[in-house]
């Protein structure tokens, strides 16, 4: 099992599996909790909401998913084209 923070964002998840260009998302609520009661500023994220396709909304820099992203990070979700939400929140091109 692996335990995922982005670099970035308060932002935890587990994974069964990450390699180059793919990780394997799993839930772990009882890991989840441990660490929420550890920091409530960090969020775990579960299965389906790193599954969440992304969004364009056809216009330059800009998403329909629900996001804080400034203009680089959009910009670069522009090029690599990463097809969920979890792609870019782990990503392998940064």
């Amino acid at each position: 099992m692996y335990i995922l923070l982005n670099a970035a964002y308060p932002f935890f998840a587990f994974a069964s599996k990450v390699e180059y260009m793919t990780i394997e998302f799993m839930d772990h609520q009882e890991l989840a909790n441990e660490i929420i009661a550890l920091n409530k500023d960090y969020r775990v994220l579960t299965t389906s909401e790193l599954h969440e396709p992304i969004q364009p909304d056809g216009r330059k820099y800009l998403l329909r998913n629900e996001n804080t992203l400034n203009k680089d990070e959009i910009q670069n979700i522009l090029y690599w084209k990463p097809q969920t939400v979890g792609e870019v929140i782990y990503n392998y091109w940064d």
